[in-house]
């Protein structure tokens, strides 16, 4: 009784924290920057280039939580974006349904080891980092795929006569032959005289059809989607806005090997860990689903409002854009099934 009076007299305190989409119940000054030490968000990503939007994404009033995306690169590659993306991270081998192999990715890794399909070719995390606002909401969908079936006169009597006691199965024989009998008898009268079992389901006033059936037939892959708006406050954010847009592009797109002219041969985009943080917190925030390593099947970039204006130019006489906003589309490489639900996915 008491924590529900603390919670509900704390969310009528903190409205308009609550309305301004931030964290309810911490004071301005406790929003600290979740990259900057002693935070235990920024003790996990020491060895990280963190691009994160906006730069105080931490210290504002109106957020304190944030998506973390996580880059992989595929080993077979030999392209870095800007030099700068080092090899020398986590290894990481994923699977076609199952974690990634690493055991320091605890997001990812699951005790039953359970594969299915196949093994990916490895990838290794990058020192790069992505941290963005979160948006007012995320959204997730868990699909079952159910489909019709059409249960037939002759599949119908196989199934009782295997389902029959065996001091019954001779009976059950008789039962099924005479009724598949029937069924093929008018088929095949159907067949030869078209019309036939027309005629005769019209004269009896019924009619013999296939029973349907709704049968499991299996499970749709995740899919996340986000949209971030850009407004730079400064000329460093959005240089960092660049820097952001530019990563996404590069990280989802193939590597040509070989010869540009000839070749046919590509390396695959490489793959996204997404995480969901607030500043209080090392870890993903329990709340929120987990995501599996996933694909960035789309991106879409919009530069410009109402209409197109832009900063003074920078040092290199380039103008920065007033407003920008981007569109991602995810898709999990992995199979969600009770086991990974269990574990929070």
């Amino acid at each position: 009784m008491a924590f529900t009076a603390k919670f509900f007299s704390e969310g009528l305190r903190n409205k308009l924290g609550s309305v301004l989409g931030g964290r309810q119940g911490l004071p301005t000054d406790s929003l600290k920057d979740p990259f900057k030490s002693p935070s235990s968000v920024a003790q996990n990503n020491a060895d990280k280039q963190v691009l994160q939007y906006p730069l105080d994404i931490g210290g504002s009033p109106n957020q304190g939580h944030f998506i973390l995306f996580y880059v992989n690169t595929q080993d077979a590659g030999t392209l870095k974006y800007h030099g700068d993306v080092k090899r020398g991270g986590k290894k990481v081998a994923s699977f076609e349904n199952g974690e990634q192999s690493s055991s320091q990715l605890n997001n990812n890794a699951t005790s039953d080891g359970e594969v299915f399909t196949f093994q990916r070719a490895p990838t290794t995390r990058t020192n790069q980092l992505i941290a963005l606002y979160m948006p007012s909401t995320v959204e997730v969908t868990y699909a079952s795929q159910y489909e019709d079936k059409d249960i037939s006169v002759v599949g119908k009597a196989l199934t009782q006569v295997i389902d029959a006691p065996r001091d019954q199965k001779g009976k059950a024989i008789g039962e099924g032959v005479t009724e598949a009998g029937t069924e093929a008898a008018r088929t095949s009268m159907d067949a030869i005289a078209g019309g036939t079992k027309a005629i005769e389901f019209a004269r009896a006033g019924k009619v013999t059809m296939d029973r349907m059936e709704l049968i499991f037939s299996g499970v749709s892959k995740r899919e996340f989607n986000y949209n971030f708006k850009f407004l730079p406050k400064s000329l460093e954010e959005a240089k960092t806005i660049r820097e952001i847009i530019n990563t996404f592009k590069f990280h989802m797109l193939p590597e040509l090997v070989g010869d540009t002219g000839t070749s046919r041969d590509f390396v695959t985009p490489d793959t996204f860990d997404i995480e969901y943080h607030w500043v209080g917190a090392g870890e993903h925030n329990t709340y929120l689903n987990k995501v599996s390593t996933c694909v960035l099947q789309n991106f879409n970039v919009k530069y410009g409002g109402g209409r197109y204006s832009a900063h003074v130019a920078d040092e290199t006489n380039n103008t920065p854009p007033v407003e920008s906003e981007i569109s991602l589309s995810f898709k999990e490489l992995e199979l969600i099934t009770k086991t990974r639900a269990s574990q929070g996915f």
